[in-house]
């Protein structure tokens, strides 16, 4: 954890990690970078995927399986690659993840 080796570490993943140290981010890795520029506000506002859900087991285990199935990423290639509505796309990524939760037992 000491700071010097995790820039070693963020540079070689090529950002990947964003830094844990408050002034991690002003390290010349990420200053001259654009694309870096909102992490900041971005990870003042996240949230846990369970979120605002207690991360209970069952809950848990459907959101990994959303993650395996690739749920969110085939949403975005069909709007993006298929050029379906995102309407569509986004209702097709809904129903797959209620039947994932529901099979999983977990609430919805």
């Amino acid at each position: 954890m000491d700071p010097k080796r995790l820039r070693m570490v963020y540079s070689q993943v090529g950002g990947r990690w964003y830094p844990i140290y408050q002034e991690g981010n002003k390290d010349e890795f990420w200053t001259p970078k654009p694309q870096f520029k909102f992490y900041p506000e971005v990870l003042t506002g996240g949230r846990n995927d369970a979120w605002p859900a207690p991360p209970e087991p069952k809950l848990m285990a459907a959101l990994g399986e959303v993650c395996t199935r690739l749920i969110i990423a085939d949403m975005v290639q069909d709007i993006i690659v298929k050029n379906m509505a995102a309407e569509e796309a986004v209702k097709k990524a809904h129903d797959a993840m209620v039947e994932v939760f529901k099979a999983g037992g977990a609430n919805v």
